[in-house]
């Protein structure tokens, strides 16, 4: 039992021996495994683009079928064999060319019958016609001159009708005495008016005489006057003051200072005066009195005077006072002072005895002038009493003719009303008679009329049929199709023609695609025909209505894109592929998709460095396609390298970030 137990002890020590070693040597061959493994890890090449700037485009791509931007499909509605066809598939024809000819000869044979037809109708009709316009005319010239007759006659009866009732009211009214009336009025007015102006001239003429206004004139008087004596006073003045100068050395200029004030003062009176006289002469040349006008300008004469002869006695005073400042001599400014007083005395004696001759010349003139106006007035007088005196008698005059002229123009104006009458009546039954004649051939029935009108509709209907046997494109393009043979009667379609210089590519896109599209976005058009050949194109037409069937579960709407350029490789039919930019980025920064790792944190690119660590830089995505993405950052420069593909270098974590940055704009 013993041993057994021993043996058992041995066993189970040597197991657990052999089990410690077998898992000794497992985890020495695993670390062994982990260290090739990390070493061949280690070993293997990272795969890396250089960044830069480049453009990035978004597109969609779509297969589709080249077409004609003009397709035209010729018809005929004729049934005639065809007679020979002018063209064949591929040739190019313009508006007008003629394309198929159809055998008309049946055709032809029924116009050249109907034609004859026709004449022979159109000669009848117009034969038929000629006789029923000779008698439209012949009847519209009858009633014409009737009317033109009945129409002088209705104006004659209006006239006779006019001239009978003034007779009648002539005759009834009496005499018409109004202008001789007025006539008479207005020329007693006148006399009347001229008889006031008689007395007005008259007591003009008593108020010259005996009233004559010598106010303005007694001023003048008084003014010089006044001036006579001061000059008076100045001489005696100059004359003590140079007697008392004859003992005195010293130059006394008060006396010429005191001439030259006079002076001023008489100066500045005469110019009143002068402006007083032409106030008056304006008023009375304003009144139109030619009296008052004649006295007013003798006064102004006068004032004028005056004031002249006041300036040169200033200018006088003036100069003997510059001279006795000049020279101080005052025996000789005494001299000279009493010699211009004495002159100056003299000077104002003249101007009191004109003022005092102006005052009885004024008054005779007014005189004169008031006798003139008086006679005047007498004059205008006696032609108003001869006017008045005449119309009286024209009155007169007027009132016999009136009453002979009255019973004449009476009978005359009965006689011819008479006599309108009559022919008036005669007139009217010559219009109705002419108005039947004329209805009657208006309105007779032709019989060839209807026959004409028939062959022309079947001559116009198998013309245009005729015309129709010669069929010709009404577009330009390229014979795609025909579909008629000589000797047979054409039906449908008979001839296709294809504009091959305006081509498009028409192709079908996917529901989920068709809101990026729109018209004018730029294409790229390839073909299974033209290899890797690229034609440039641009979106013209979409569909505003899905093109697949309803109630499908693919839908899909029509786009076409218009070729640019026309290139004799590419036909109509073609398989072309459509590549539609939906948008695009020029001069930016773009790397294939594999390279953007993007995560919770946001979006990130890698680069690597000399030893061995890995460099992770945040970056905003932009534009993104099916294999690029357009990426923009602080941290990313040209030139700089770019890990390809990240997520394959078992890399569980940077060693180093820059810019930890949200993802996207």
């Amino acid at each position: 039992m013993k041993k057994e137990k021993k043996k058992s002890k041995k066993i189970w020590m040597i197991s657990g021996l052999v089990t410690v070693v077998v898992i000794i040597t497992a985890l020495v061959v695993s670390s062994q495994v982990r260290a090739a493994r990390a070493d061949s890890d280690k070993n293997q090449s990272v795969e890396t683009i250089t960044l830069k700037k480049t453009d990035i485009t978004k597109t969609v791509s779509v297969s589709g079928v080249v077409e004609s931007a003009q397709v035209t499909n010729i018809y005929t509605t004729q049934s005639y064999p065809v007679k020979r066809i002018y063209v064949s598939v591929g040739d190019k024809v313009r508006v007008g060319d003629v394309l198929v000819e159809l055998d008309m000869s049946r055709l032809e044979t029924d116009i050249s019958q109907t034609e004859i037809n026709l004449k022979s109708a159109e000669a009848s009709a117009e034969e038929e016609l000629r006789s029923n316009r000779n008698n439209v005319v012949n009847a519209q010239t009858s009633l014409d001159s009737s009317r033109i007759t009945l129409s002088r006659q209705q104006l004659n009866i209006k006239n006779a009708e006019s001239d009978l009732r003034d007779a009648e009211e002539k005759m009834s009214e009496g005499f018409d005495g109004y202008t001789c009336d007025n006539m008479i009025t207005d020329t007693r007015l006148s006399l009347e008016r001229k008889t006031e102006d008689l007395e007005k001239a008259q007591d003009d003429l008593n108020d010259a005489i005996n009233n004559f206004d010598d106010y303005s004139f007694k001023n003048a008087i008084a003014d010089a006057k006044n001036n006579l004596d001061r000059r008076k006073d100045e001489l005696s003045e100059a004359e003590k003051s140079s007697n008392r100068e004859q003992t005195s050395i010293n130059v006394n200029t008060g006396g010429y200072q005191s001439a030259v004030k006079a002076a001023q003062t008489m100066l500045t009176i005469k110019e009143n005066a002068l402006k007083s006289a032409q106030g008056i002469l304006d008023n009375a040349t304003a009144a139109g009195d030619e009296e008052a006008i004649a006295a007013a300008t003798v006064l102004r004469d006068t004032a004028e005077q005056e004031r002249n002869t006041a300036q040169t006695a200033l200018a006088s005073a003036n100069k003997d006072l510059d001279y006795a400042l000049r020279t101080g001599n005052s025996s000789d400014s005494s001299d000279t002072r009493v010699t211009n007083a004495l002159y100056a005395l003299k000077d104002a004696q003249n101007a009191y005895d004109r003022t005092v001759t102006n005052l009885e010349r004024a008054k005779s003139d007014a005189v004169d002038a008031a006798t003139e106006g008086l006679k005047r007035a007498q004059n205008a007088f006696n032609d108003a009493q001869r006017a008045y005196e005449k119309a009286l008698e024209d009155k007169i005059r007027a009132i016999d003719n009136n009453t002979d002229n009255v019973e004449s123009k009476l009978e005359n104006a009965k006689k011819v009303y008479e006599d309108s009458q009559r022919q008036l009546e005669a007139s009217e039954n010559g219009v109705k008679s002419a108005q039947n004649s004329l209805d009657q051939a208006q309105h007779r029935p032709t019989s060839q009329g209807s026959n004409v009108e028939i062959q022309e509709l079947n001559l116009e209907r198998l013309n245009n049929q005729l015309k129709e046997g010669i069929i010709t494109a009404t577009a330009d393009g390229v014979v795609t199709e025909i579909n008629a043979k000589a000797g047979a009667l054409p039906t449908g379609i008979i001839i296709v023609i294809e504009d091959t210089e305006n081509l498009h590519v028409s192709a079908r896109v996917k529901e989920y695609s068709i809101s990026s599209i729109n018209t004018g976005q730029d294409a790229v058009i390839t073909t299974d025909a033209t290899g890797n050949k690229e034609y440039g194109g641009k979106v013209s037409y979409i569909s505003p209505r899905a093109v697949s069937a309803a109630g499908s579960t693919s839908v899909e709407f029509e786009v076409q894109a218009e070729l640019f350029i026309t290139d004799a490789e590419i036909r109509i039919g073609m398989n072309a592929f459509l590549n539609i930019i939906t948008d695009k980025k020029s001069d930016v920064f773009a790397v294939p998709l594999s390279a953007v790792v993007t995560n919770e944190r946001g979006s990130f690119i890698y680069t690597p460095s000399e030893n061995g660590e890995v460099t992770e830089i945040a970056v905003h995505i932009g534009l993104r396609t099916s294999t690029m993405a357009e990426i923009s950052g602080e941290n990313i420069k040209p030139g700089m390298e770019i890990i390809l593909r990240p997520n394959d270098t078992g890399q569980s974590a940077p060693l180093r970030s820059f810019g930890m940055m949200g993802g996207g704009f």
